[in-house]
């Protein structure tokens, strides 16, 4: 199957990304939607999703409830995005994660193996999940120091200036 232009245009750029965990951009687009249709909420739940979220349409198609479908990711801070290999929403969060380096935002990507979503949720109890906090919370502490660094850098310049 030949890879969508787009997905190539990410690898050359050199994402990280290996091209075996790639899809051609149409087909994880397809298989994201088929996922969704699978967790299809109740009729009162969809209806609450519609109105509060959504509003007319159809399912998150509002880019703060579903962040992929946002046009334009240049401006957002860095992110560290999770994967789980059993995760129905996996190829979707790493989509995500390659479109913001291709927009130049700093991005980590990391899928955990073995795991299922919402594994985050139950520390202590399932296998990987506490390791992954510890390097979620490591980056995390990263992130601040360098956005105080940089902070208190710019602070020292535009004081030092007469």
């Amino acid at each position: 199957m030949p890879v969508d232009p787009q997905i190539r245009a990410l690898l050359d750029r050199g994402t990280g990304v290996p091209a075996t965990h790639t899809l051609p951009v149409a087909e994880a687009r397809r298989q994201y939607e088929a996922r969704i249709a699978l967790m299809a909420p109740p009729p009162r739940v969809a209806k609450f999703v519609e109105r509060c979220i959504d509003g007319p349409g159809g399912p998150l198609k509002n880019p703060y409830a579903s962040p992929l479908r946002a046009r334009d990711l240049t401006r957002l801070l860095p992110a560290y995005v999770i994967s789980a290999e059993l995760d129905p929403l996996r190829d979707a969060a790493e989509l995500y994660g390659m479109r913001l380096r291709a927009a130049g935002v700093p991005t980590e990507i990391t899928r955990h193996t073995g795991i299922n979503h919402g594994f985050l949720f139950w520390v202590g109890v399932v296998a990987g999940a506490d390791a992954a906090i510890a390097e979620t919370c490591a980056w995390a502490r990263q992130a601040f120091r360098n956005a105080h660094y940089a902070r208190s850098t710019n602070q020292r310049d535009r004081t030092s200036r007469p």
